[in-house]
């Protein structure tokens, strides 16, 4: 069976696997990678706003974020920081990101934002978004400066 539900800690080397899965098909071209003690400090931090996808008791997906005020709104905003569900479950991933839209609103969150990575199917992320009623908001470019 598959669920969606609030992450806790006991799930936190599950998501730090899903973080590394997503950097080896994300991330590795762009010289980023995961520091493993920074990103349990972040997921602990933001742990009572971060969601769990599972199936058969194994968790599969996670999405993770932070509730702040924008400096251009004073409406509350949820900041995704990984949305990732492993390849074999994707087609699970709108239920994980239906469920964190229901409990924004249970939260008192006016907005989501949400980002994709613009090496990963960047059109169909966008179209994605788009059919879910998301607007188009910002680009961000990186570079390596070292």
């Amino acid at each position: 069976m598959t669920q969606v539900r609030l992450a806790k800690e006991s799930d936190l080397p599950d998501a730090l696997s899903l973080v590394h899965e997503f950097q080896k098909e994300g991330l590795d071209e762009f010289g980023l990678f995961c520091d493993d003690e920074k990103a349990k400090i972040i997921m602990c931090s933001n742990i009572e706003h971060s969601l769990v996808l599972e199936n058969d008791g194994k968790v599969i997906g996670c999405l993770g974020g932070f509730i702040t005020q924008g400096i251009v709104s004073t409406d509350l905003v949820y900041q995704e920081l990984i949305w990732y569900v492993s390849k074999k479950y994707r087609l699970w991933g709108l239920k994980l990101l239906r469920e964190l839209e229901n409990k924004c609103r249970q939260w008192g969150i006016k907005k989501i934002l949400m980002i994709h990575m613009g090496n990963l199917n960047a059109e169909k992320m966008k179209h994605f978004y788009e059919n879910l009623g998301y607007k188009f908001l910002e680009a961000h470019y990186i570079k390596d400066i070292s």
